[in-house]
């Protein structure tokens, strides 16, 4: 899921409206009368919050696969017969010859 930075801008500046503001998921708030520079200051800051969050989310992804291309490799070197099966460009599918034991999930990558 993509997030995209909120900046309120608002001339209500009581502490009751920045707490209600921030709560419904802004980044920032910024009040009325406000300073140009500061506002462009506060965007710089949003946007390097948001790719780092970016970067998180994206190593995240790649070590969740890692994790599972892992669980395949060790479920091989048991000795289980899995079977590959390709999913079409979004990667690949181990799944057991036998029915996978209560609890147990195929490993997907």
């Amino acid at each position: 899921m993509r997030s995209i930075p909120l900046i309120m801008i608002s001339a209500l500046d009581h502490e009751a409206d920045l707490i209600r503001g921030l709560d419904a998921g802004a980044q920032d708030y910024i009040t009325k009368p406000f300073n140009n520079k500061l506002v462009m200051a506060r965007v710089r800051s949003a946007a390097r919050t948001k790719a780092a969050y970016d970067k998180i989310s994206e190593i995240n992804e790649q070590f969740d696969r890692s994790l599972l291309r892992l669980a395949a490799l060790r479920r091989i070197d048991r000795g289980d017969q899995l079977e590959f099966r390709p999913e079409g460009d979004a990667g690949c599918h181990f799944a057991p010859r036998s029915p996978p034991s209560l609890g147990s999930m195929p490993p997907t990558c």
